[in-house]
């Protein structure tokens, strides 16, 4: 059996507390929050048990440990209600059955860097359950040595209106800046996150990060969410990023696999039935596709199909008589294979010539169902036709 007895409190008023001549000790509700692990809490969710808040100076919590073969380790978080105008002092004593330790907990990390930004318009992009998740705010953190870094991200208000902050579900994501540069021997699946879309704030602790470029995505839950917000980190330098087509001119074309051009992978032998574009640049240019089966990806049990978009040099036909495999292309999305990442797959931003392009659509299986081209150019320089 444990006891303890929550803080002891008084209170020295200051500021507003003083200016208004009151008694700041009756707005400082306190309690003894307890969690399992002996780690610095950070969500009250996972407390192991909820202590009542109070302003009485004196109020018990107590609990029942069961028996175990090796040392239990307990967090006391000493928590507020809500935020005073007043410093408040207090002590804890703790009471046990049985001997035990009572020590501080290291404080929080302290901020290294710290940017803010907002979700408006266009890139307030929503979870990655969404396509449009790739319009979010980006930022790059980079970490001049190895180290653990801990991202926090906190809603705060809009000018003119947004949603409130204390209602914003959030979540952050952490990943290398190249997809294909994970760290080497490293098995933890990429991105990380933060977990669940939390109110108001959360929090990603990435341990053991060698030195680098990291690609930090910071998002709300539901697209369309306006909101700003706070970004900080605990080791490296902060920094905003672009869009990934900043400067290009976006077109989007839709269309759909039917029974006669839902072919599927080189795999099944009939590549060049899928949907073909023609591309066409009047000078050179950069370009940046990507690939979406709408309403695939948002509340649905079933996995979404994998895609490909596939570049060929000399669009002047179609191809018909002879299949086209991935290993002619000129450029395909994600590095050849077949795969829905959030927001579609990817053609990255690549340099081009003046001339005429064939753009192949596929799912990896046969696949009937809607598809979405969205292209990204430079101003002025692209015209897109189907085949005749």
């Amino acid at each position: 059996a444990v006891w303890a007895p929550p803080p002891r409190h008084s209170s020295r008023p200051y500021n507003l507390a003083m200016a208004e001549g009151r008694d700041a000790s009756r707005d400082a509700f306190l309690t003894v929050h307890v969690f399992r692990g002996g780690a610095r809490a950070h969500y009250l969710e996972r407390c192991w048990m909820q202590g009542v808040y109070s302003n009485r100076p004196h109020t018990l919590v107590k609990f029942d440990l069961p028996a175990a073969s090796a040392p239990q380790q307990l967090t006391l978080a000493l928590a507020q209600y809500k935020p005073t105008d007043s410093q408040v002092d207090f002590s804890l004593d703790v009471y046990a059955q049985a001997p035990f330790t009572l020590r501080p907990i290291a404080p929080p990390e302290p901020t290294a860097s710290r940017l803010t930004g907002a979700w408006s318009g266009r890139t307030a992009g929503g979870s990655s359950n969404h396509d449009s998740y790739v319009d979010n705010p980006r930022f790059l953190l980079e970490l001049p040595f190895a180290a653990s870094p801990v991202l926090e991200l906190a809603a705060v208000g809009l000018r003119g209106g947004g949603s409130k902050p204390e209602d914003v579900q959030l979540g952050l994501a952490l990943s290398p800046e190249a997809p294909t540069e994970q760290p080497a021997g490293d098995a933890r699946k990429w991105p990380l996150r933060s977990g669940d879309y939390r109110p108001g704030g959360c929090r990603l602790a990435a341990a053991s990060l060698p030195a680098g470029r990291w690609l930090v995505v910071p998002s709300t839950f539901t697209p369309g969410t306006e909101c700003g917000f706070e970004l900080r980190a605990s080791a490296g330098r902060l920094a905003a990023l672009p869009h990934e087509a900043h400067g290009l001119q976006r077109q989007a074309v839709q269309g759909a696999w039917d029974r006669q051009s839902a072919a599927g992978s080189p795999n099944h032998g009939a590549f060049w039935k899928n949907p073909q574009l023609q591309l066409v640049l009047s000078r050179p240019a950069e370009l940046l596709l990507r690939l979406r089966a709408p309403g695939t990806r948002e509340g649905r049990s079933a996995a979404p199909p994998s895609l490909c978009v596939a570049l060929f040099d000399g669009g002047e036909q179609r191809t018909e008589a002879t299949g086209r495999g991935l290993s002619r292309a000129r450029a395909v999305s994600e590095g050849g294979l077949y795969a829905y990442p959030a927001g579609g797959a990817c053609l990255p931003r690549t340099p081009l010539p003046a001339g005429m392009y064939a753009v192949l659509l596929s799912t990896f299986d046969p696949y009937v169902g809607p598809w979405e081209l969205v292209m990204y150019a430079t101003e002025g320089t692209l015209r897109v036709a189907s085949f005749r």
